[in-house]
């Protein structure tokens, strides 16, 4: 099973981050493929938008806590972080980040620096890292996040930062939704 489904839909590409049993931690080999379909995506030009997923109960989960605190794998993933937080930013295509459930840590991460983000009624973002240790990486998060929830121990419901960093809340049609505003996107 792969770490990170692609789907080309006309011109949306969709990249589903797929380690449901692990809340799609982000381990080296997801890292990887995610920073590698973000990369090329950009360069092709049968591709328009990317959206942005994960697949189960939680968008993302952050950091795969079983590699971090291996010192080998640690230290590869701290340069590949790097880039992958800061990827987005270089693209010149559109991100559409679809979060629904935990985006925590590096979930908050990788969602923040999507060009856009569209929540589910059960969307949760949070810098929890700082509860067990570790320092969330602040200058890969963009100011306008980052000024909303700062250092607070606590996950945010997708309402609480509406008007400051999520464009919208969907019901009960979010996949349908959130594919025809990739679309349009595109169009």
């Amino acid at each position: 099973m792969p770490v990170l489904e692609t789907t080309l839909e006309g011109r949306v590409l969709h990249l589903a981050l797929n380690r449901p049993e692990k809340r799609n931690a982000l381990n080296e080999e997801l890292s990887r493929a995610l920073l590698h379909a973000l990369e090329s995506a950009d360069t092709d030009p049968g591709v328009g938008a990317i959206l942005l997923s994960g697949n189960g109960g939680a968008f993302c989960a952050g950091m795969d806590l079983r590699e971090a605190t291996d010192p080998g794998i640690a230290a590869r993933m701290a340069p590949l972080h790097e880039r992958l937080f800061t990827v987005i930013g270089r693209l010149r295509k559109p991100v559409v980040a679809a979060i629904h459930g935990p985006a925590i840590a590096g979930g908050t991460g990788v969602a923040a620096n999507a060009h856009i983000v569209v929540a589910a009624e059960d969307a949760q973002f949070g810098l929890t890292e700082i509860r067990i240790g570790l320092w969330p990486v602040l200058k890969d998060i963009p100011d306008h996040f980052r000024t909303s929830i700062g250092l607070n121990l606590e996950n945010f419901i997708s309402h609480q930062i509406l008007p400051i960093f999520v464009l919208g809340i969907l019901g009960k049609n979010q996949d349908t939704t959130i594919w025809q505003f990739s679309k349009i996107m595109v169009n």
